[in-house]
């Protein structure tokens, strides 16, 4: 490495710009290139909205704007491909105490997780479903392994989380 790429990268202003350029996907592989990387994208809160890690907003409320979608994290695509469908785009409502809400059409096609998954701190777990976030999120699934099957073949729950729901609390449901 130059010295010129060397002092870039080691100064850590530089490099969370440069990072904040990356794909989330590329973003969160990043922290295996080196310990400082790691460090870097760990306490930096820009690096950690990028990565649905830390809210962008306040959690969306009845006072926001009424057809404003929020951002689906992308890794729930991505990263759960070829195990979650996600039949469409999610919805969006006000409930009855005000909280706005989003509603997903997801199929569990296979409920053999990758080790990768599995792992109690896999970064995945504590992401955030969407930017901002929101309180609830009402899932129906048409093919859920391993929940009780509702009404003709289809399985509805929420997930609720007053800080935001998270991807662990949409892929394993409580």
């Amino acid at each position: 490495m130059t010295s010129a790429t060397s002092r870039v990268l080691s100064t850590t202003e530089l490099l969370e710009h440069i990072l904040l350029r990356l794909p989330p996907p590329s973003l969160l592989f990043a922290q295996r290139i080196c310990t400082t990387w790691r460090s870097l994208i760990q306490r930096s809160l820009p690096l950690q909205r990028a990565l649905f890690l830390a809210p962008t907003r306040p959690l969306l409320d009845a006072s926001g704007p009424p057809y404003t979608l929020p951002t689906v994290n992308p890794f729930l695509d991505s990263a759960f491909a070829g195990h979650i469908d996600r039949h469409s785009k999610p919805t969006r409502w006000v409930t009855a105490q005000g909280e706005h809400c989003i509603v997903f059409v997801v199929r569990v096609v296979n409920g053999n997780w990758p080790d990768a998954f599995k792992y109690p701190e896999a970064s995945w777990r504590q992401m955030l479903l969407t930017q901002p976030p929101v309180r609830a999120a009402s899932v129906m699934d048409f093919g859920m392994v391993g929940l009780a099957v509702g009404p003709r073949g289809v399985t509805q729950f929420e997930a609720r989380n007053e800080e935001g729901v998270r991807m662990m609390e949409v892929v394993y449901p409580r």
